[in-house]
């Protein structure tokens, strides 16, 4: 089966969410993907005023979730917010036509596993039997992936690590407020602070979300739940703090890597060169050579750069930045999709 598909046949794919930035970029990337797109339906809310996607040189209409179209489709990527997501596929699962949920909420309410192209290919089998896997948050996955070579390596491998959002997590309405913040505060005026309470220029956002009782937010005890179940390692190895700072798109990272048997910076380079979907720069570059959160956009890969030992012999520090879309979500999904396929699960 797989091979029709990577040669003639082709996929049949669903896109619900197509005009949104996440879809606008799968389909940029399905262009060139490694197996054959047949016939590409792109799908929109109906408050969504684009009339069409290109898709191969030809404009394709862009139409309202249409289960019957879906029904006869090999695959349906979610690529819209949690509640839209969960009543959607709550549509599409009965139909027999298998899910690729970016919103996360199949995970949730459904138990739909979290796939890791490069961590954690091993369940999508759970696409037969629950209907869905779930691409996961673009820090969940970046924080795997950073993870996955260490595996069986360091049974007792703990991570600290301060995950920076951008604007473009909270979508459109957080990048033109941070931009109405900008020119507010040039002009002297009131920025606006719906998306951003507080605001964000020339500011951080110090958390993600309201606090538990124990001072933790629900997104740092939920990042570090899903991680330690993407890797197999305990939720208590893993402490996030995940704030917002004030630039537009980009994903960053800083890092902090320990074990009890020894960890070194040259382990660590060592094990994350040789990772797939991870770009790392050596110590000898330039301060305008560390990759850095602008200078990750359109970038396919995770970028590590400033692997150093802890100067108290406590682990290895470093630094991670990511395009927050491009490389946290669409490549994963499509490695899922090729996947899927590779293994006839499609």
């Amino acid at each position: 089966m797989a091979d029709n598909y990577l040669g003639g046949q082709g996929l049949r794919v669903a896109l619900i969410g197509a005009t949104g930035a996440v879809g606008r970029e799968l389909i940029t990337m399905l262009e060139t993907a490694p197996f054959r797109v047949a016939e590409l339906l792109p799908m929109a809310s109906e408050r969504s005023t684009v009339p069409g996607v290109e898709f191969k040189g030809r404009m394709v209409t862009t139409g309202n979730v249409d289960l019957e179209r879906i029904q006869e489709c090999d695959l349906a990527i979610l690529a819209v917010p949690p509640g839209p997501a969960w009543e959607i596929g709550n549509k599409i699962i009965p139909l027999g036509c298998p899910i690729v949920d970016i919103s996360g909420v199949l995970g949730v309410a459904l138990g739909a596993p979290r796939i890791v192209a490069d961590a954690s290919l091993h369940q999508l089998d759970a696409i037969h039997e629950i209907g869905a896997v779930v691409c996961p948050s673009p820090a969940v996955m970046a924080a795997s992936a950073l993870l996955a070579p260490f595996r069986g390596r360091f049974l007792d491998l703990r991570c600290r690590l301060t995950v920076m959002h951008s604007a473009a997590s909270r979508g459109r309405d957080g990048i033109r407020e941070l931009s109405g913040q900008v020119a507010a505060l040039f002009n002297s005026r009131s920025p606006p602070t719906n998306v951003f309470p507080g605001g964000l220029a020339f500011d951080m956002q110090p958390s993600t979300g309201p606090h538990g009782v124990d001072g933790w937010t629900e997104e740092e005890t939920g990042l570090a739940e899903q991680v330690g179940q993407i890797i197999g390692i305990p939720a208590s190895n893993l402490a996030a703090t995940c704030v917002v700072a004030p630039w537009f798109t980009g994903l960053a990272m800083i890092v902090h890597l320990a074990a009890e048997r020894h960890l070194d910076a040259r382990l660590v380079f060592e094990l994350l060169e040789n990772a797939a979907g991870i770009k790392i720069t050596g110590n000898d570059a330039t301060t305008a050579e560390i990759p850095r959160p602008r200078s990750s956009m359109q970038e396919p890969s995770l970028s590590v750069a400033r692997v150093r030992d802890d100067p108290m012999g406590e682990g290895v520090h470093l630094w991670a930045v990511a395009d927050e879309i491009r490389y946290g979500v669409a490549r994963n999904t499509l490695k899922i999709m090729a996947a899927l396929l590779e293994r006839d699960l499609l």
